[in-house]
């Protein structure tokens, strides 16, 4: 009897062996996250990280409303106080943790004031978007709670290298066991499309904040085959990596974006949010 073929894909000299994977579709509606009443995500934590937080405070309201527990990574704290202070809300977080190198000490008393405990974690091998993500999944009830990162991208090129390292760090288990995690720029949201067949929910949005159109798929870890559908520049079989060929700045041409991978790649999607939101 001949064998079943043993790879879906072949890649620069390597087969890859075809899994379970191949046989799950993995949907996705990111967008749902700044609904008021999500009906698709499960109860999400929020992890601010220390990056300017530009979107209209009614989104970063939204997501408050929306979340069960929320953490600032070290300076996060002081990126939350500039947009509580500046747009006259309160916004407040479970804790902040991290080595405290880049906490005001005004944002501190800020947050003593609030009962907010403030945690110095000195451990100088682990980043302080690391140590808050295993805060928040620390507790048996958010073990397997999915994770909106905000603030993730800008300044700093290593410290942004560092953040989207840690999406693959912290997603290691097979089918999002332990959670996803969204990266929530000013511009853009980002997840991790690991092998096999996602469907993604492009053309969405909620009152007035929704997905733009510029997409893109970068194998940040290893190299990649993909196949797209429901892109302006769709790709059969194609193999991408950084230093050779990437599917940046793509369009979305279809409410549905269909992706198959052979390896986890990183999935963007930039946003298109009007300045004021009600």
């Amino acid at each position: 009897m001949q064998e079943p073929p043993a790879s879906r894909y072949h890649q620069n000299g390597i087969f890859t062996p075809m899994t379970e994977a191949w046989d799950i579709v993995t949907e996705w509606q990111p967008a749902d996250i700044f609904s008021a009443t999500p009906k698709n995500h499960k109860p999400f934590a929020i992890l601010v990280l220390n990056q300017a937080l530009r979107l209209p405070a009614a989104v970063y309201s939204r997501l408050w409303a929306s979340s069960i527990f929320k953490v600032a990574a070290d300076g996060g704290a002081n990126r939350l106080y500039d947009l509580n202070t500046q747009n006259r809300i309160d916004l407040t977080v479970d804790a902040v943790i991290g080595d405290l190198d880049s906490l005001f000490f005004e944002v501190r008393k800020y947050w003593d004031l609030k009962n907010v405990p403030v945690i110095y974690d000195p451990d100088q091998y682990s980043t302080d978007f690391g140590k808050a993500v295993k805060y928040i999944r620390s507790s048996r009830a958010r073990e397997t709670t999915d994770i909106v990162v905000i603030g993730g991208l800008g300044g700093r090129v290593d410290q942004g290298m560092a953040t989207l390292s840690h999406l693959y760090t912290f997603q290691q288990d097979p089918g999002y066991a332990t959670g996803r995690i969204y990266l929530l720029s000013s511009e853009s949201i980002t997840f991790v499309l690991k092998t096999g067949k996602h469907k993604i929910r492009a053309e969405d949005g909620f009152d007035g904040i929704k997905l733009g159109k510029h997409v893109g798929i970068i194998p940040l870890k290893e190299p990649s085959v993909i196949t797209t559908k429901g892109l302006e520049w769709d790709v059969q079989k194609w193999e991408t990596e950084v230093g050779g060929q990437m599917s940046t700045s793509n369009h979305v041409k279809e409410e549905l974006v269909t992706i198959e991978t052979t390896k986890d790649v990183l999935f963007t999607i930039d946003l298109d949010t009007p300045r004021t939101i009600e």
